[in-house]
């Protein structure tokens, strides 16, 4: 194996302040591979761990949903409506899927109403659902409220 033998082998002395004598603590002036390995190890998996933990942070949800019933929606909403998404975008989605609107109660945002049925338990969920957009009219959050189920009409 050459790692086992290049570990062995000392690699040329870079300690500062060593002459090529023995230094003031008794120990060897040359650095090992293996003591090069090491420093070139931590900084390499410290740099996956902040990656990681970035990638984690970056994948938290713009809509916190507590309501197990209510996670269909929020992953529908997600994947049609990413933040940033423009009032029309978001009114077209409501329109289309045929969602009832209604007034609201802060400028600058959009409710709706969004029944789903889950197909788990086969039973209908509805939810008042509330969009909040920013000043340039873009999509900054969503309230989702779970509300008693209405007759179909």
């Amino acid at each position: 194996m050459k790692v086992a033998t290049l570990l062995k082998n000392p690699a040329p002395s870079t300690v500062a302040g060593c002459s090529t004598g023995a230094p003031a603590c008794g120990g060897s002036c040359a650095l090992t591979v293996t003591t090069i390995a090491l420093r070139g190890a931590l900084p390499f998996y410290s740099f996956l761990l902040f990656f990681a933990l970035l990638a984690g942070g970056c994948q938290k949800s713009f809509m916190q949903v507590d309501d197990p019933q209510l996670k269909p929606i929020q992953e529908m909403i997600e994947s049609q409506l990413p933040k940033g998404s423009t009032t029309e975008r978001v009114a077209t989605f409501l329109s289309v899927r045929g969602y009832e609107r209604q007034a609201p109660e802060k400028p600058g945002t959009l409710v709706a109403i969004i029944r789903h049925i889950d197909r788990q338990t086969v039973r209908p969920v509805t939810a008042r659902v509330t969009f909040s957009f920013d000043a340039n009219g873009k999509l900054n959050s969503v309230d989702m409220t779970r509300i008693p189920n209405q007759p179909i009409e």
